[in-house]
């Protein structure tokens, strides 16, 4: 198998037979500033780790299982989720147990690094041995794993797992068996999960499609989270509620991010990332079963500016929702980026600078400098918040802190940040749109000059909370969508 068919061939989903299909999502975690440096690229130990998750679960040694993984890991047997290295643990080790014997044999495992990645990918056999099962002892599933890995401090971590299944043989019973003796049920969920890839001014993007059993509606949700941030963040949540609500929703990341190819990487840049959410639209418009359904855009926070931005050059977004959207002008940026201890001669001037000389390095010597999104102590950060708790959710592993997001920023961003002024959309918005923020959110001053600006006057809601709570607060998120949803259906 080649390595490039290998990572770009669509997976075929195990419905319901696979022990594997029960060991779900990935649980990551770094320091905060950690993200500066390019993982280095080691095959060798890269194949080892891989080797040894097999090696481990089949010696039964979860402990030392355990520290093969990230804090948080993304762990795909047909719907990704993300778990911490205990909760992975917690879902293998019941039904593992189960078995007399499991004999995992890895073979073909590829490694290779790309955009600063390290990925790898391997064939695998799996049997699973349970004496007295009526129709024989032995259930065999053969397939593929794919892998990235985190590099904490010289050490290789998995932080993305994928199992991608195959030929299956033998009796599919003891698979049953086991888990009816671990007391292991297979989830249910009324909704699947679609790998998806499209194309972008040339580079791939990755995503997943969240697509309901029974769709309510003809609708398609394009969703997109915070500045600087990856799909496994905010937009996850937000396409699992969608989705659980009858809501086929497309998910991905920009150029840049995450899975997705594209130079220089983490780029925060409203064009490019504007016309991605126009390659988003193209992918859902060109396939067949979606080519009549109605297309909202939904953007949070930052990527509010981006969603309205499409929405108002593309006709083929019918509706629009912007959840405590951050939309500022250069002179909302100057305000708020102005108080930037030892930036020189002011935080704005002097980051707008950075950003240009960081822009003309990066032209003559395609070397990118690299800063933290969020930090306490560096004031040239993205986001420099010398207090923890005030923007905890970039701070904590069990919230936003996570390998695959990289805590990283490109310095070459800040000039097309700092001057872009998102409110030059509002008055060419033409559909219907709806506006969910807070008064305690990021820049409301921002939300009601872009209100003001619109000639096609939106649903506007005000509710209570914080930026963060708009990110990962459970109550939040579905009272926010709750009103999207809401919004969507009233437009029928």
């Amino acid at each position: 198998m080649k390595l490039h068919s290998a990572f770009t061939r669509r997976g075929i989903i195990l419905s319901g037979i696979s022990l594997l299909s029960l060991l779900s999502t990935v649980s990551m975690g770094r320091t905060q500033e950690r993200a500066a440096q390019q993982p280095a690229f080691d095959a060798d130990a890269a194949k080892q780790v891989v080797n040894n998750v097999a090696l481990l679960a089949d010696q039964r040694k979860w402990q030392e299982l355990s520290r093969l993984f990230s804090t948080k890991v993304v762990l795909d047997y047909g719907y990704p989720e993300l778990l911490t290295s205990q909760e992975i643990i917690g879902r293998w080790q019941p039904l593992l147990t189960a078995f007399d014997n499991t004999r995992h044999q890895i073979s073909q495992t590829q490694v290779r690094e790309k955009d600063g990645r390290i990925l790898a990918i391997s064939r695998f056999s799996a049997t699973h041995t349970l004496k007295g099962v009526s129709g024989g002892d032995q259930w065999t599933l053969e397939g593929r794993y794919e892998y990235e890995f985190e590099n904490q401090n010289g050490t290789l971590k998995i932080m993305r797992m994928r199992m991608i299944p195959g030929r299956s043989s033998g009796n599919i019973e003891v698979l049953n068996e086991a888990k009816r003796r671990s007391g292991i049920a297979d989830p249910v969920r009324n909704h699947t999960v679609e790998h998806v890839t499209f194309k972008s001014g040339g580079d791939t993007l990755k995503g997943w499609l969240y697509k309901p059993n029974n769709p309510k509606t003809n609708e398609v949700i394009i969703a997109a989270g915070s500045w600087t941030t990856v799909k496994e963040q905010m937009p996850m949540l937000y396409a699992r509620r969608f989705a659980e609500d009858g809501l086929t929703t497309l998910i991905f990341d920009f150029r840049g991010y995450g899975e997705s190819e594209g130079q220089p990487r983490h780029y925060e840049s409203p064009q490019r990332k504007t016309d991605d959410f126009k390659s988003a639209i193209s992918y859902i418009s060109q396939r067949p079963e979606l080519r009549s359904a109605k297309i909202t855009v939904v953007g949070v926070c930052a990527s509010a500016g981006y969603a309205a931005k499409a929405a108002a050059e593309d006709r083929r977004v019918q509706r629009l929702a912007l959840v405590a959207p951050w939309l500022h002008t250069p002179e909302i940026a100057r305000s708020s980026y102005v108080a930037r201890p030892g930036i020189s001669p002011n935080g704005y001037d002097g980051l707008l600078n950075e950003g240009q000389d960081a822009r003309k390095t990066y032209e003559r010597t395609g070397e990118v400098r690299f800063i933290a999104s969020a930090s306490t102590d560096d004031a040239r950060a993205a986001m420099y918040v010398p207090s923890p708790g005030i923007y905890d959710y970039y701070f904590n592993t069990s919230r936003g802190l996570l390998p695959q997001w990289g805590n990283r920023f490109a310095v070459l961003s800040w000039p097309e940040w700092l001057t872009y002024n998102s409110h030059t959309s509002a008055p060419l918005i033409r559909i219907p749109t709806v506006i969910v923020h807070s008064e305690n959110g990021a820049i409301p001053q921002g939300a009601k000059g872009f209100i003001s600006a619109m000639t096609n006057k939106p649903e506007v809601h005000w509710i209570s909370g914080s930026q963060l709570d708009f990110y990962d607060s459970e109550a939040k998120i579905r009272e926010a969508l709750s009103l999207v949803t809401a919004f969507i259906n009233s437009q029928q």
